[in-house]
């Protein structure tokens, strides 16, 4: 009776079984250890924007699959919104950083394109 079988148990606690918010705890834990900056880093630039893009991710397909869901949708925009203000934070204050975190989570260096644009048009409005 007291016989512990560990291929039973590694089925029971392995991955497949997992509900989908362990399943997300773990990818965050992941996300957190790869983009770390030293041991125990949960706060920097880097480590912030990998756990939103990985929660974006995840939310993005919720809302491909339940269209009508509202306010995860409005939590997604929000979501976006404060990645994309990370990022540009990094690029402003380290570019090589930038750099290398959108290499490794494949992003598009594409976030500041309107600002730029506006900018563009008020420098021509104010010199013509």
């Amino acid at each position: 009776m007291g016989d512990i079988k560990p291929d039973l148990v590694k089925q029971y606690l392995g991955q497949e079984c997992m509900s989908q918010m362990q399943l997300n705890k773990l990818t965050l834990q992941k996300a957190r250890s790869e983009f770390a900056r030293f041991e125990g880093d949960t706060g920097s630039s880097e480590v912030q924007v990998a756990a939103l893009t990985y929660r974006i991710k995840y939310m993005t397909g919720h809302l491909q699959t339940h269209r009508k869901d509202k306010h995860s949708r409005r939590g997604l925009i929000a979501m976006l919104e404060r990645r994309k203000k990370l990022l540009k934070y990094l690029r402003r204050t380290d570019g090589d950083r930038y750099g290398e975190l959108i290499l490794r989570l494949g992003l598009k260096d594409r976030v500041f394109r309107s600002e730029e644009r506006r900018v563009g048009k008020e420098c021509r409005s104010r010199w013509s």
